[in-house]
């Protein structure tokens, strides 16, 4: 990442705070003014830390040196995740445990320098205009000598965990150390951290629906009376910022009609033979077909009937017209995201919602089940796991969260046809 590239971005992250650190950038520095003193961050200061950030291994969120191994963490357990309050960081920066045996030795700390540079050069500038949510800043004492606490308290969770060792350790078992701290630190003390692996997640990135920001004189009194059963799981979904969590409160609302919609469905398979002019109470052939059918409902797996009873209720609540226009409104590249690609933890089927008039409703519950069963099932076995896929929290959250855009307008259109009038 080059000083100019630097500069654009740290103009848009750092835009709100012009006026308030009297921010002034030109071609060879950035200076800035806190309280009554002034600062300058020189292209000599930036090129020092790109230096030191050339000669650690960097992937996305994690720096790793010859002698020691930097995590970004993230708190799961918060209701809202602002910056994490004064006594939980006293408890976080004050926690240095060594672990003499193996010669390691864990600690909390705010993100490094090469951390703050490193997610700069990942952030995307175009997505980061759509997206970034900026928390305002909250320095103490000095801080405000380096631009990179600035850029720091301007992320989600400014808090890293440093694994420092004497000896060569394998990456993924520098991980598997860092997992086993983190529950121990959760059972000791009650807070939840983990490996942050997406920047959706530091960034505060979330899908919003463009008419989120229409004008409060804007809006109508409801016309129609919604069922409180749904409009809870909808509720529990958009608060929650987990997908794990939004997908399976948007999940329940369509499975709320299975039994009813799939004994519908049955009683259409037995009217439509029983008032097909070819039929005969008199023919035991004929009589045997309904038999059939009849004992092949009522011998199907769970799973079969749940699928059908999926495939039904979209069939019934769903037009797919508006799903695309809802979809759109949300994300321009998701229609096309979700045709070219499967959800690849669960081998949900790619749906082309546009040009797949006839599949579309079969393909659109393969996917939608598939991915629940993922969520739903621990591993029980090889052939199990090969089949369906499991679901890893940490690993796979950032492809669940591509899934949610779909989920909630499928959600939100059961709702309000499924609704009476007032």
């Amino acid at each position: 990442m080059e000083w100019d590239e630097f500069i654009d971005k740290v103009k848009f992250i750092l835009r709100r705070f012009n006026k308030e650190f009297n921010i002034d950038y030109s071609e060879d520095s950035i200076s800035y003014t806190v309280g009554e003193k002034s600062y300058e961050f020189s292209k000599s200061d930036y090129n020092n830390i790109t230096n030191d950030a050339m000669e650690s291994d960097l992937s996305q969120f994690t720096v790793l040196t010859n002698n020691s191994y930097e995590v970004i963490i993230y708190q799961t357990n918060k209701m809202v995740r602002r910056l994490l309050p004064y006594k939980l960081e006293e408890r976080i920066v004050s926690t240095n445990i060594k672990d003499s045996m193996n010669n390691i030795e864990y600690k909390f700390q705010e993100i490094s320098d090469v951390m703050v540079w490193n997610i700069i050069k990942e952030i995307d500038l175009e997505s980061l205009k759509r997206t970034f949510m900026i928390f305002p800043p909250r320095l103490r004492g000095d801080e405000g000598e380096n631009l990179f606490n600035l850029l720091r308290v301007c992320f989600r969770n400014p808090y890293s965990l440093i694994v420092s060792y004497k000896k060569d350790i394998d990456k993924n078992k520098l991980n598997d150390y860092i997992n086993s701290f983190l529950f121990n630190f959760c059972y000791n003390y009650g807070y939840s951290f983990r490996i942050m692996n997406s920047l959706d997640e530091l960034l505060n990135i979330r899908y919003r629906n463009k008419n989120s920001s229409y004008k409060s004189e804007e809006l109508d009194a409801p016309r129609l009376l919604y069922k409180q059963d749904l409009t809870e799981q909808y509720h529990m979904a958009v608060s929650s910022e987990d997908p794990f969590v939004q997908f399976i409160g948007f999940y329940h609302i369509m499975e709320y009609f299975y039994e009813e919609i799939y004994k519908e469905g049955v009683i259409n398979n037995v009217k439509e033979i029983l008032l097909d002019p070819g039929f005969s109470t008199k023919r035991k052939k004929d009589i045997m077909k309904l038999v059939d059918l009849i004992n092949k409902k009522r011998t199907e797996s769970t799973a079969g009937s749940e699928l059908e009873a999926l495939e039904l209720t979209l069939r019934k609540y769903i037009d797919i017209e508006k799903i695309i226009e809802k979809l759109n409104e949300i994300d321009e590249d998701i229609i096309e995201y979700y045709k070219n690609n499967k959800v690849n933890f669960s081998n949900g089927d790619a749906i082309d919602l546009i040009g797949d008039k006839k599949h579309i409703f079969k393909k659109l519950a393969n996917r939608v089940y598939k991915t629940r069963n993922s969520l739903v099932h621990s591993k029980s076995n090889e052939v199990r796991l090969n089949e369906r896929g499991i679901y890893k929290p940490f690993k796979d959250s950032k492809a669940l969260l591509k899934e949610i855009p779909l989920l909630k307008v499928i959600s939100e259109e059961i709702i309000i046809k499924s609704a009476s009038e007032l």
